[in-house]
This record gives structure tokens, C-alpha cells and sequence, in this order.
């Protein structure tokens, strides 16, 4: 029995003893592993190539290195100045950034050091298409639509290249040549993987602009199709629902923005809208209100003043007015709603002065002169009951992406 426990004892001294050579040995490998990659990767950078410095600066580009990666770039093309990729990818990463000028200069270097562009080649095509970008961000927009046109020559298939050139088209206002881009890029986008989204986006904000809200309507459905997370997007089409009259629906496109982002003010505004719009003007300055909290505009303080004037609270109105004239002080149309205030307040002469600003900025405004008249009138009549005008019953929806950016950049100074 003895004897039998210490054979046992011994077996299990063997197994534990071998199993603590195996972990020696695997340490071993490991440790031999990662010398011989460490030999391996100073080999390389003893002796690198543009290709893989261009390899690690796009990793280091990946994850939010961007100054690593730009010593990478820069030692690619020191070592070769002639090796297009290597400008296409420093320019890619001053895009990243937003030096556009920068990205310029390397991508227009690209493209000259490319002299037969080969459309099975990526990279060759990437420094066209970014080449067009940077001179559309920096408002070439002729320029970027000649280069385009390049890229499209290169590959007739790029999708991106189709949606960049009606983007160009667009900022020049020529909305029916950006309809014909978007529309091809939607349908190469189906041929060759591409982003639908941002497509079918752009083609109903060309409709909206041009006054086709139905087109619109369906085409921003389209885009929530392929991705339906994207608060901008219903709060876009609930502008196109508002301009289309049909309340309910824009109602809830602008509920589904804020259930997507809470603190989206343009959603509050849109609501803020819809509820003037609907009579609800109660609503309608609970919303301004909650947009106000999040980035106080002059969309927030024009439509809740215009409700409040409609609840006859024309002091409350006029302090809204007010902040808003802080905001744009050479608005007609703000001296113009607070000439309505005056007005239904009583106060004649404040009415008469804000009525003159607004005539001055905008001569033609019939409604500002009918406003004067009415303010004259009513000084010299002294009727208790007289009846003036109000605001207009219906309140259209801002510029989203105008609205966007002024939150954006109320954020960035209040940070």
C-alpha cells in the first residue's frame, strides 16, 4: 500500500515536472518569437522600403497617430520623391485634418507623377478623387469638377466620383446637372459596392432645394433604408414633411432624431416649427426652449419669439427678438417680427422704428410697409380694439446643414 502511494507520488512529480519543462520550453519560443521580430522589423527600418514606411504610416494614420504617421510619409518620399503613393497618402492624412491647402500640393504632385493612370490600380484612382475633394473643400468648384471628370474617365464605374461631381455641381447651383450625378452614382453604388446613403442624401437634399418635396420625401426614406441611425437625416426629412404640410409625420421624424440623439437642437427646432405651424404655440415655446438650453441661435430666438407674440406675450417676445438682433443685427426680418410685437403691444413708436430699419434693409417688403401704415394709424386713432397683424401662420423650417454648422460652432466657442 506504502509502495503503492509513493509511486504515485513519484508519477505526479514526473507529470508536474514535465509540464514545467513545457512551459520553459514554450517561453522560450516566445521569447526566441519576439527577438527574432524585433531583428526583423529594426532589418526594416534599417533598410526600408517607401512601400512599407507608407504600410506602418497607414497604421499609425489608422489608429489617430497622425503625427507618427506623417514621419513616415516623410521619410518615403525622402527616400524616393518620385513615388506617387506616397503624397496620395500624406495627402489623405492632411485631409484627415483638414489642411487642405497641404493635401493640395502633395495630391496634385500625385497626380502629375502618375502620367497613365491604371484603373485596376486603387491608388492610382484614389489621388484623382482626392485630388477633386480638396479643391471642392476649398471652393474650386470648377476645378474639382474638371478632375472628376478624370477620375470618371479613369473608371466609369466609381461610384464616389459620381456623388463628389454632383456635390461640385450643386455648390454652383446647377441642380439639375447634380440630380444627373447623384442618379448615376446611386446606380454604380448598386453595381460596385458603394455608399447608398450618402448618395440617395444628396439627391433628395437637390429635390428639397428645388422645391420637389416629394422626390425628396422618398429619396431621404431611401438613404434611413440603408441606415437608419442617423438623427440629420430625419430631422432633414421631417423639414420636407413640414414644407409638405403633413405635420404628424414631421412631427415624428423629429421625435425619432432626439430618441436617436438627445441633444440634437435641431430636432427641438424642428418640433418647435411643427407645433407653430400646427397653432400649438405653447409647444411650439417649450421647444424653442429646450433647443435654447442645448445652442441658443437665431432660429431658437426668431421662432419663439414669433409664438410668443402669438400668445400676446410681447414682452417675453420682444427679449427674444432682442437676443436675436444680438446675433444678426442687419436681419429685415427680425426688426420686422419685432415691429409686429411693438405693434400688438401698443407701443406705436417702437413699432415705427423697427418697421423704418427693416424698409431700409429691405425696401420691397409689402407686409413691413402695411405694418408702418397700420403703426401710424393706430397712433393717430387711438382705437382700443383696432386689429393689426401678426406673424405669419405658418414658419418654415431653417437650412438644416446651416443650422447644424451654427450649433457646431456655438459648441467649439462655449467648450
Amino acid at each position: 500500500m506504502i509502495g503503492h502511494i509513493v509511486l504515485k507520488r513519484q508519477i505526479l512529480f514526473l507529470i508536474f515536472a514535465a509540464v514545467l519543462c513545457v512551459i520553459s520550453c514554450k517561453t522560450t519560443d516566445i521569447g526566441a518569437q519576439n527577438e527574432v521580430k524585433a531583428k526583423e522589423f529594426s532589418t526594416q527600418l534599417e533598410s526600408p522600403t517607401p512601400e512599407r514606411l507608407i504600410e506602418l504610416g497607414e497604421k499609425y494614420r489608422e489608429a489617430g497617430d497622425s503625427l507618427k504617421a506623417l514621419d513616415y510619409f516623410n521619410t518615403a518620399i525622402k527616400i524616393n520623391p518620385s513615388y506617387a503613393p506616397a503624397y496620395t497618402y500624406r495627402g489623405m492624412l492632411y485631409i484627415r485634418i483638414k489642411a487642405y491647402t497641404k493635401a493640395l500640393g502633395d495630391l496634385e504632385k500625385a497626380v502629375k507623377l502618375i502620367p497613365e493612370p491604371n484603373p485596376r490600380k486603387s491608388e492610382d484612382l484614389m489621388a484623382y478623387v482626392l485630388y477633386g475633394f480638396c479643391h471642392y473643400q476649398l471652393g474650386n468648384y470648377e476645378q474639382a469638377i474638371f478632375v472628376f471628370l478624370q477620375a470618371i474617365g479613369i473608371n466609369p464605374y466609381y461610384a464616389d466620383a459620381y456623388n463628389f461631381l454632383g456635390l461640385s455641381y450643386f455648390s454652383l447651383g446647377q441642380y439639375e446637372q447634380a440630380l444627373e450625378e447623384y442618379t448615376s452614382a446611386i446606380h454604380f453604388g448598386e453595381v460596385v459596392k458603394g455608399s447608398q446613403d450618402t448618395y440617395y442624401l444628396n439627391r433628395a437634399r437637390t429635390y428639397g432645394v428645388l422645391g420637389d418635396y416629394e422626390k425628396a420625401i422618398a429619396d431621404f426614406t431611401k438613404s434611413i433604408e440603408f441606415k437608419a441611425d442617423v438623427a440629420e437625416v430625419y430631422a432633414e426629412r421631417g423639414g420636407a414633411y413640414n414644407l409638405s404640410e403633413k405635420y404628424d409625420k414631421a412631427l415624428n421624424d423629429f421625435t425619432q432624431a432626439l430618441i436617436l440623439e438627445s441633444h440634437f437642437t435641431v430636432a427641438y427646432i424642428g418640433c418647435g416649427i411643427v407645433y407653430y405651424n400646427m397653432g400649438k404655440y405653447e409647444e411650439s415655446v417649450d421647444s424653442f426652449t429646450k433647443a435654447e438650453k442645448i445652442s441658443p441661435s437665431v432660429y431658437v430666438y426668431v421662432g419663439r419669439g414669433m409664438a410668443l407674440t402669438r400668445l400676446a406675450k410681447y414682452e417675453a417676445a420682444i427679449n427674444d427678438f432682442n437676443q436675436a438682433l444680438k446675433l444678426k443685427p442687419m436681419d429685415e426680418r427680425i426688426h420686422k417680427m419685432r415691429g409686429i410685437a411693438y405693434l400688438n403691444w401698443r407701443k406705436y413708436r417702437e413699432a415705427i422704428n423697427d418697421f423704418d430699419e427693416s424698409i431700409k434693409l429691405e425696401p420691397n417688403d409689402f407686409e413691413t410697409r402695411q405694418g408702418r401704415e397700420e403703426a401710424y394709424r393706430a397712433l393717430n386713432s387711438n382705437i382700443p380694439d383696432y386689429k393689426f397683424i401678426m406673424p405669419p401662420s405658418k414658419m418654415h423650417a431653417p437650412p438644416i446643414q446651416q443650422t447644424i454648422k451654427e450649433a457646431k460652432t456655438w459648441g467649439e466657442q462655449n467648450e
